[in-house]
């Protein structure tokens, strides 16, 4: 059967705010089934300003993503098919699911829950009862368990009907690290390579074990989801219900660089602004959807890993062995992954602080940053330039892993808005911007409404 289809302007414009590190969302589209979707973005991202010297240049990646409502709604299915006069309720949350309790001037919980920052459309401060749809809130929550955490940290709560998140993703999901040698250790690994003591020991016993050694491996350091088992054990895929996998519609990248303002008055010449501001471009081409759901755009700010006492895992090692140091090939390939500490990669660590662990001889696979003596102080955990990360981190493994650079729950000796920012009316950064979509849709115009008695005549 033909359905006639028309072209929908649901173009807007987003006016965001957010924290560095943390996923905010920019924009979402209720999707129609048989909807061809096509859209642009375009904006100014900008940075609150800084009380320090900005120093290093910010990533900005933005993701579209869809995700089917039947991911969300059980009883999706049977919505859609009881129809209009179905009596099928979809289910809904509750500020007390999502929300950060608000504590009074006595020090006692106020009864009023502040809605998250990075969920749209709906009222900043509400009671515990007070519900929201679940397909606002849900989306997020698939997007990030499955592309925006490290895969080692734990999963978000599938649904918010068994236990509130609240106030830890008030103000979003935190973003992975980038990749740096230290921001990618493992906190196990498989040891078990021993083959069954015997008399006579078989070389199939001996494969045997090197068979199950390389399947332990493979779940510590490659597989994290269904998907990636079938991928990595049988060369397979499966499909993306099978792990409730949201769908990437388009993925951009982009740099900010800032540039430093000195004071023109006399009662500001001492002083210095750090300002952030760049321009952020992000698309896709016309694309058909052939289920409801919804098309979501979500924004992430990070800055690199550049920590002020990094350094290189063999400067610490005065007389470094020959297998540390010649890389001989026969030798690395040989190795398993090896347990280091905080020390290994940061000066005044304490030592011993378990780390975590990293293949053997990946100091040869990367380079530290190098940090002058002049930009670390003689203070390690003062710093200079933002957002160079004071000191390191105080657990590299398990939270930091996770955290944000700096700034609002980085877990760093500044972590306190106010030493950073002059202001944070609008949080860390905000956006300013216009999202031009349109939809292909079985939506009839406008007038149709309008004169919808009138043409029964």
């Amino acid at each position: 059967m033909s359905v006639q289809r028309e072209w929908v302007d649901l173009s807007n414009v987003n006016m965001i705010a957010g924290s560095t590190g943390r996923f905010a969302t920019v924009n979402v589209v209720p999707v129609v089934a048989g909807d061809s979707v096509e859209g642009s973005f375009s904006g100014v991202v900008r940075l609150s300003p800084s009380r320090r010297n900005v120093v290093l240049d910010a990533q900005v990646d933005i993701v579209t993503f869809f995700v089917p409502h039947r991911h969300i709604y059980p009883t999706w299915s049977e919505f859609i098919a009881a129809g209009a006069d179905g009596g099928v309720v979809l289910p809904s949350v509750t500020y007390a699911d999502i929300g950060k309790e608000l504590i009074g001037s006595d020090g006692n919980p106020s009864g009023i829950f502040e809605a998250p920052s990075w969920v749209p459309w709906i009222e900043r401060y509400a009671g515990a009862a007070d519900t929201v749809p679940l397909w606002l809130v849900q989306p997020m929550i698939n997007f990030w368990n499955r592309y925006g955490r490290l895969p080692k940290v734990g999963l978000a709560e599938a649904a918010f009907t068994d236990a509130s998140f609240g106030a830890d993703y008030n103000l979003g999901f935190p973003g992975a690290r980038m990749p740096h040698i230290w921001s990618r250790l493992h906190e196990s690994t498989s040891t078990d390579e021993d083959v069954p003591s015997a008399a006579v020991v078989k070389l199939s016993d001996i494969t045997k074990q090197a068979a199950l050694f390389k399947r332990d491996q493979q779940g510590e350091w490659a597989v994290e989801y269904p998907d990636d088992i079938l991928g990595v054990r049988f060369g397979g895929s499966e499909g993306r219900d099978a792990d409730v996998r949201p769908t990437l519609v388009a993925h951009t990248t982009s740099k900010i660089s800032g540039f430093n303002i000195y004071g023109t008055a006399e009662s500001t010449l001492e002083s210095v602004t750090g300002r952030y501001e760049g321009f952020l471009q992000h698309g896709w081409k016309r694309r058909y959807f052939g289920e409801h759901g919804t098309l979501m755009t979500c924004m992430v700010v990070r800055y690199p890993e550049v920590a002020a006492s990094e350094r290189h895992y063999l400067s610490g090692r005065a007389s470094p062995s020959y297998k540390e140091f010649a890389c001989d090939p026969l030798v690395l390939e040989t190795e398993l992954p090896i347990g280091v500490d905080a020390s290994d990669f940061f000066l005044g660590a304490p030592a011993p602080q378990f780390a975590g662990f990293t293949p053997y001889g990946e100091w040869m696979r990367s380079n530290p940053n190098v940090v002058s003596h002049p930009w670390i102080g003689d203070n390690p955990s003062s710093g200079i330039g933002y957002p160079l990360r004071p000191g390191f981190p105080s657990n590299l493994v398990t939270a930091s892993m996770q955290s944000v650079p700096v700034g609002i729950g980085g877990g760093n000796a500044f972590d306190t808005d106010d030493v950073f920012y002059q202001t944070t009316e609008l949080l860390q950064f905000n956006v300013s911007a216009r999202s031009n979509v349109r939809a292909l849709r079985c939506c009839p115009g406008s007038w149709k409404s309008i004169y919808s008695a009138a043409d029964l005549t």
